[in-house]
């Protein structure tokens, strides 16, 4: 979860592609992007050279709960821009 929001994270993607590109596989790499980062998740998308099955999750869709939980869910035009 949260996949791309650390540095650590474009670490990890630079093995995985260097390891694609010798080996060939992984061919699919899956995560849930961090969506309060997304100049890093769209530089992690770029050096995975298309192999990352991206995922994105909301907190809830009811904004009772959202108040109750003192979170915010990421705004529609933002999840484009990372898509």
């Amino acid at each position: 979860l949260n996949f791309g929001m650390f540095k650590e994270d474009l670490q990890i993607c630079s093995a995985i592609a260097k390891i694609q590109k010798t080996y060939g596989y992984p061919k699919c790499f899956s995560a849930y992007a961090g969506k309060n980062k997304p100049e890093r998740v769209i530089k992690a998308v770029e050096l995975l050279g298309g192999s990352w099955a991206m995922g994105s999750a909301m907190q809830s869709t009811d904004p009772d709960v959202l108040e109750a939980i003192k979170r915010k869910n990421i705004l529609i035009s933002n999840v484009i821009v990372l898509f």
